[in-house]
């Protein structure tokens, strides 16, 4: 019965303390980048964020919480039209060493995919 239950959940919240995804959104690249810049520190609940220009990607650090040490989390945009943004996102743990992350870094990206839903 446990074992059930269990499995159940790991199949609703992934504990993996590395997670991707990659959706699109229908905007333009300024409406995208203005959205990221100005609304996903605050949902991610993250004290650094930057664009690395080198690698042609915004990467944040999530601040330590109760469920884990805090994320690495990478958002790379892909322009496909002139309305039409692919986004690439990798939410993993910021310790190395840390096998499950209670769904924080799965969490990370549900909030930034609700961002632009």
């Amino acid at each position: 019965m446990k074992r059930a239950i269990i499995q159940n959940l790991q199949k609703i919240i992934n504990t993996k303390p590395t997670q991707s995804a990659i959706f699109s959104v229908d905007k333009t690249i300024e409406q995208t980048i203005e959205i990221i810049e100005n609304i996903i520190p605050q949902k991610i609940n993250s004290n650094i964020f930057r664009y690395d220009t080198e690698q042609g990607f915004y990467k944040a650090k999530t601040n330590a919480t109760i469920r884990s040490w805090g994320e690495i989390v990478t958002i790379k945009l892909t322009k496909m039209d002139d309305y039409q943004i692919q986004i690439s996102v990798l939410s993993k743990s910021l310790l190395k060493t840390t096998l499950i992350d209670y769904g924080k870094s799965s969490l990370n990206i549900q909030k930034i995919r609700l961002v632009f839903d």
